[in-house]
């Protein structure tokens, strides 16, 4: 991949440290972001080790995070904080440390130049009712 590529990619990851390594170096070319869930300590341990050096890979574990859940969208957006200060980034995706590219290289190069938003939100009221509890929950709970 090309290493002047402008794009973030910002990985929550929580096991399987081969997984996670292979979807690291295929998107070599690319600002890696990568929150391990705080759960998670052999995994950090071993990715902080493996990628000691490199100024593209960024390996961090800030939260406990189960998935879907608001500790699991903090860590997006704490994430995001860290690529936004990277004045190069111009482009960021966001997936899971369980995710892989289904697209070759070039395909993938192309979104550096997109205009195209793929992330949206919804009403809450939209949702179903499952989606709708969790958050119900989630805001409970920072009351107290």
């Amino acid at each position: 991949m090309n290493r002047d590529m402008n794009q973030a990619v910002l990985i929550t990851a929580y096991k399987d440290y081969d997984q996670v390594k292979r979807l690291i170096e295929k998107l070599s070319g690319c600002y890696i972001y990568v929150h391990v869930d705080k759960k998670s300590k052999r995994l950090f341990c071993d990715l902080t080790n493996e990628y000691k050096g490199e100024k593209h890979v960024i390996v961090v574990s800030k939260f406990e995070v189960k998935w879907g859940s608001y500790n699991h969208l903090r860590a997006v957006v704490y994430l995001m904080k860290l690529a936004v200060r990277n004045s190069c980034v111009k482009y960021v995706h966001v997936i899971s440390g369980q995710d892989y590219l289904i697209v070759d290289e070039e395909r993938f190069a192309e979104f550096e130049n997109c205009e195209k938003v793929y992330m949206t939100c919804k009403c809450l009221n939209d949702t179903d009712d499952g989606v709708a509890s969790r958050y119900v929950f989630c805001i409970l709970s920072l009351r107290c």
